[in-house]
């Protein structure tokens, strides 16, 4: 129901920024910003921190301590993810004169892994009077529509094309000493038990089709083409 995710989006920009007030007077470029940060960390991503912070689980949603100030009309954030090797970069960027706000998602040290998305502004942050009351409620419309979008050409193919973080093998258990006298002479049983071992055809696996077609959004960006809701 679209009410009710435009209200699990305001309890989660709560914890980002519980004093909102003092974005009333922005464009509704942070807000929208702070919005997709919110479902990146909603999606499992979490939040690099500063050196030495320990943020707790009720942190989490919390920026950088910049966020809004680094740069003009542009806010960027890094992410790792639990399962993956590298590094996740969250750049959004508004026009200000048409107010459409690009999204650009990827992973550090692969540019194959590249997620692009455009959102206008206006259909999701109308107004940011609101926020002078220091509440979120009312701020943002469209929330589950901009969810679906932002997952199905970000979170989603960003996470699935993601290179696995390679755990470490466990060493292999030592040999196991033989007793003086066991390796002279083997048991019938064991000598019949390897002759048909060796004489039985080896299994091998079914054959893997070639690899599987691009997805829609991989090809959404190979054209060139941006999601325009």
């Amino acid at each position: 129901m679209p009410e009710r995710e435009e209200q699990v989006l305001e309890q989660l920009l709560e914890k980002a920024c519980p004093r909102p007030a003092y974005l009333a007077s922005s464009h509704g470029g942070p807000v929208l910003a702070l919005a997709l940060h919110c479902r990146m960390i909603e999606a499992g991503f979490v939040l690099g921190t500063e050196a030495g912070a320990n943020p707790s689980p009720e942190a989490r949603y919390m920026p950088h301590r910049n966020w809004n100030g680094d740069y003009l009309d542009q806010w960027v954030f890094e992410y790792t993810k639990p399962g993956k090797a590298r590094k996740f970069t969250l750049h959004c960027s508004l026009q200000a004169r048409s107010k459409r706000m690009y999204i650009h998602a990827s992973e550090e040290n692969n540019q194959g892994n590249t997620c692009v998305l455009g959102l206008q502004l206006d259909n999701y942050v109308p107004d940011t009077a609101p926020l002078r009351s220091n509440r979120w409620t009312g701020v943002l419309r469209e929330a589950a529509k901009m969810k679906a979008l932002f997952t199905q050409y970000v979170t989603q193919p960003l996470t699935e094309n993601a290179q696995d973080d390679q755990q470490p093998e466990a060493p292999a258990a030592p040999p196991q000493q033989q007793p003086a006298g066991a390796g002279a002479a083997a048991a019938p049983g064991a000598v019949g038990a390897a002759v048909a071992a060796a004489a039985a055809p080896a299994l091998q696996p079914p054959a893997v089709a070639g690899g599987a077609a691009a997805g829609g959004w991989w090809a959404a960006l190979a054209g060139g083409r941006l999601q325009r809701p």
